[in-house]
């Protein structure tokens, strides 16, 4: 209060000499002072009570909003509450529509996670078709396993491609398994 005070009186001093100085200069006119200085302070104060009766107005408005807005949701709570007391098996399906629908939500989540975590593991495994086909070299030549060496030699695709379904089926029953 003692700040706003102070700054009332210090606008209020600005203006006045502000007003002075043009009237003097416009006109060689004086002012007299103690009425300027009480029509300015009203005139002040009128425009600070008119901007904070402005923002009481709005935030009124906006509770008004929010209270009619939670009315809303009430009386459509109470809505439900009376449908829903139709019957046994009208209760019975809304709550088997509820729970089949958020079960099959948390499947669609958890699969598509599980799929997500598969796929990264078997790409830091074999990031690239370089280091793919390194791989399947050593697993065929290094490791002097000749049929894979066959299997190699003949179809180089269809043995990255068996390769790779190979480490997919392996993690996933990793994680199916656990």
């Amino acid at each position: 209060e003692a700040t706003a005070a102070e700054s009332l009186r210090h606008i209020t001093s600005v203006i006045l000499h502000e007003v002075e100085t043009r009237m003097v200069a416009d006109g060689s006119v004086s002012l007299k002072r103690p009425q300027v200085l009480h029509a300015l302070h009203v005139a002040l104060r009128v425009s600070c009570v008119e901007a904070l009766v402005a923002v009481e107005d709005e935030k009124q408005h906006k509770a008004m909003e929010d209270l009619f807005a939670q009315k809303a949701l009430i009386e459509e709570h109470f809505l439900l509450i009376v449908q829903a007391n139709k019957g046994d098996v009208e209760r019975a399906t809304n709550f088997a529509t509820l729970y089949h629908r958020s079960l099959t939500n948390w499947l669609d989540h958890e699969v598509t996670k599980l799929a997500a975590d598969v796929r990264s593991q078997v790409l830091q495994e074999m990031p690239d078709p370089q280091k793919s086909s390194e791989r399947a070299f050593q697993q065929s030549f290094a490791a002097r396993s000749w049929r894979d060496v066959l299997e190699y030699v003949l179809d180089t695709n269809a043995y990255l491609e068996k390769s790779y379904l190979t480490v997919f089926h392996q993690r996933k029953r990793a994680y199916v398994g656990s």
